[in-house]
Order: structure tokens, then C-alpha cells, then sequence
């Protein structure tokens, strides 16, 4: 479930910086 991980980790960067969403 490393997906759910890359969101959660995205979301969190949303909130220090630009948002990263990497394909």
C-alpha cells in the first residue's frame, strides 16, 4: 500500500509547500 503512503505524504507536503504528487 506504498500509494496510500505517497498520498498521505503529499497531502502533508500540501501544507509545508507546493504539492507533489509524484506519478
Amino acid at each position: 500500500m506504498a500509494g496510500f503512503r505517497n498520498i498521505s505524504l503529499a497531502m502533508t507536503y500540501s501544507h509545508m509547500g507546493p504539492p507533489t504528487l509524484p506519478s
